[in-house]
Formats: C-alpha cells, sequence, structure tokens
C-alpha cells in the first residue's frame, strides 16, 4: 500500500526550517502540511480565531465528514487530536514506524525546533482521528 501524502509531507516537514519551528504551534505545523498537499480546499475546519488551538480546531473537523474510529481502524497519515492534553489541545500525524510527527513543547524526540516524532503510545488515546482522501485535485 502507499503512504499517505500527508504522511509523507510531514515527515518531509521535519527538517524543513519553512515550516513551523516554534515549539507549540502543533495546529500550525498541521494546516502548513496539509495545505502543502491539498492547497485551500480544507480551510473551513480551520479555528481562524486570532489565536488558532488543536482543541478549537478539533471542534469543527469533528463534524466533518473524515472522522474514523478507533473500530474502523486508524492508518499511516491519519491525523490524530488530542483534546485533553492542556487548554489548547494538541495534534500530531500518523507516520511510518508507529510514530506520531507533530510540533510540541516537549523535548523528547525535537529534530528541529519544536517539530519531532514520538511513539504513538506516549500520547495516549486521541480525542478525534481524521483521515483526509489519498488524493485530492489542487485547486488552482
Amino acid at each position: 500500500m502507499k503512504e499517505h501524502p500527508l504522511s509523507i509531507q510531514t515527515r518531509k516537514s521535519l527538517t524543513d526550517p519553512n515550516f513551523e519551528t516554534k515549539p507549540g504551534y502543533c495546529y500550525r505545523l498541521f494546516r502548513e502540511n496539509r495545505q502543502s498537499v491539498y492547497g485551500h480546499q480544507f480551510d473551513k475546519y480551520d479555528d481562524d480565531s486570532d489565536r488558532p488551538t488543536a482543541k478549537k480546531a478539533e471542534e469543527n473537523w469533528r463534524e466533518s465528514p473524515y472522522v474514523v474510529t478507533k473500530a474502523q481502524g486508524y492508518a499511516i497519515g491519519d491525523v490524530y487530536f488530542y483534546g485533553d492534553h492542556g487548554p489548547d489541545g494538541h495534534v500530531g500525524t500518523r507516520i511510518p514506524g508507529n510514530l506520531i510527527a507533530d510540533n510540541s513543547i516537549t523535548h523528547h524526540g525535537r529534530i528541529q525546533g519544536g517539530k519531532g516524532v514520538r511513539p504513538l503510545e506516549e500520547l495516549g488515546e486521541p480525542t478525534t482521528v481524521i483521515r483526509l482522501p489519498l488524493y485530492v485535485p489542487r485547486r488552482r
């Protein structure tokens, strides 16, 4: 099976200084990666407040047709929200090796700035998981 394009892009962004490096800006890193793959097609689910957070955006994504359940099975390229991780929540993208690539304030697994990878189990159960399509033509 082909690796999900969001997973591929997220792995590339971990060492690219043009993607968010400031620790704790997890949703911004996810949004930058998503827009690199899909353009602005999914922006309607973003938190468009002055201070966007994963927790606020999770509420929008929860109403989308892209939510998957544990019973359906999670996969590489899925986006994991953790609404119970602090006041702002947390978000990361699953990549090969049972890992989550994210941007956080922890020092464990850091690659560049706040960007890094952690074992999936380290973050606990996600509160919402979404799966974007393998292919969506970018609008010009």
